[in-house]
């Protein structure tokens, strides 16, 4: 893991969640908090910096979940012998991000504010939303909710409403139980019933 440079301060900012009762759709909570994050994780034909700039987000999902997990597992022994080290570095990892406010223009959306790193305002590698998308990992956690970005078995990521919710759509978990040994197993049973039936429905 190669660490860009940059200042180490930490900025957490709330984003703020609206409940819109003529709406249809439920809100459930970090739902909102966890959009931008994911809107990051899932990119559209992204350039080779975006895609690098990605995966370094996504592995620090990975690494802030890991350290949950193991926080909530801890018995009173105490913590396992790798979570410090894990700790250790992810701090690292966040003391590369500093926030500051950006100014942007777009054609299509006009005058939009971000987030960005600092020391990355005039550098080549500058990826807009980046910034954001830690601060988002940080609300997450903060809300004990990080364990709920998920990646779906087709590679999308998704914020799970439910705890035990594996897919992001219901496609992709009809795929996956249609492709599992059990669904193969259960069809198999099927046929060979099918088959008796209709085998002694001939010989009558």
């Amino acid at each position: 893991m190669t660490l860009r440079k940059r200042r180490h301060t930490f900025i957490y900012m709330q984003k703020s969640l609206v409940h819109d009762r003529k709406s249809k759709s439920r809100n459930y909570r970090g739902e909102a908090e966890a959009a931008d994050l994911l809107e990051w994780l899932n990119p559209k034909n992204p350039s080779d910096v975006r895609q690098q700039a990605k995966d370094e987000v996504a592995s620090i999902v990975k690494l802030v979940q890991s350290l949950y997990e193991m926080a909530n597992k801890s018995s009173r022994k105490g913590l396992p012998e790798e979570f410090k080290s894990a700790q250790t570095r992810l701090n690292e990892w966040l003391m590369q991000y500093e926030f500051v406010n950006r100014l942007d223009y777009e054609e299509t959306s006009g005058m939009t504010w971000s987030l960005s790193n600092s020391d990355d305002l005039l550098a080549r590698d500058y990826v807009k939303g980046e910034a954001e998308s830690i601060a988002r990992i940080v609300e997450l956690a903060r809300m004990g909710l990080i364990s709920r970005v998920r990646r779906c078995e087709c590679g999308q990521y998704f914020f799970a409403c439910f705890q035990r919710q594996r897919f992001h759509a219901k496609e992709c978990r009809e795929h996956f139980w249609e492709a599992s040994p059990q669904r193969k197993e259960q069809k198999r049973k099927k046929a060979k019933e099918y088959y008796g039936l209709h085998k002694n429905h001939n010989t009558k």
